[in-house]
């Protein structure tokens, strides 16, 4: 812990220059009062200075904020970061359903059209077996149903497709 103190480090190297140089200059060395020097009063193995154990308990509580700090910042990123991630699948989901809804529009489109096709297609069917009827002498007669019948089931398919709108399931 003694060796977090970078300020009194650096105090410290400064006072042994100031010795060391004050020793080459054969003058007396005395340390200024107001700078205390560090290490412990209980050990003395890494360092010759001492340090008093309320200086520790400084560094220990101002580590303590350091960390708790940082900690803080680190969970509010990762609030921030999980919110993002939230919001960009919220995104994707939403775009994805917007392609579906389109898809399900389409569907129901194409499904309006084959049931207009399908009916044109049973009168076809009916008309065209070979059961004896008295209109299949008639001229002309076989165009004049056949264009009514395809204007009918283009009006039916028109009339299903504007009552899908008007229900709101497909979008104008």
């Amino acid at each position: 812990m003694a060796h977090l103190y970078l300020t009194r480090k650096r105090i410290q190297n400064q006072q042994s220059e100031a010795v060391l140089s004050d020793a080459f200059s054969n003058s007396i060395a005395i340390n200024p009062p107001h700078l205390r020097q560090l290490g412990s009063n209980r050990s003395r193995s890494l360092s010759s200075h001492f340090f008093d154990d309320h200086n520790v308990e400084d560094l220990d509580m101002y580590c303590s904020r350091l960390i708790s700090c940082n900690w803080m910042e680190f969970v509010t990123r990762y609030y921030r970061f999980a919110n993002i991630l939230t919001i960009q699948k919220t995104m994707s989901i939403s775009n994805s359903t917007a392609i579906r809804m389109e898809l399900i529009q389409l569907q129901l489109t194409l499904t309006i059209a084959s049931f207009a096709i399908s009916t044109e297609t049973l009168v076809a069917g009916w008309v065209g077996m070979n059961i004896p009827c008295a209109l299949y002498q008639k001229n002309g007669i076989f165009e004049i149903f056949t264009g009514g019948h395809t204007l009918g089931c283009l009006l039916i398919f028109l009339l299903v497709l504007e009552y899908a709108r008007w229900t709101k399931l497909i979008d104008a």
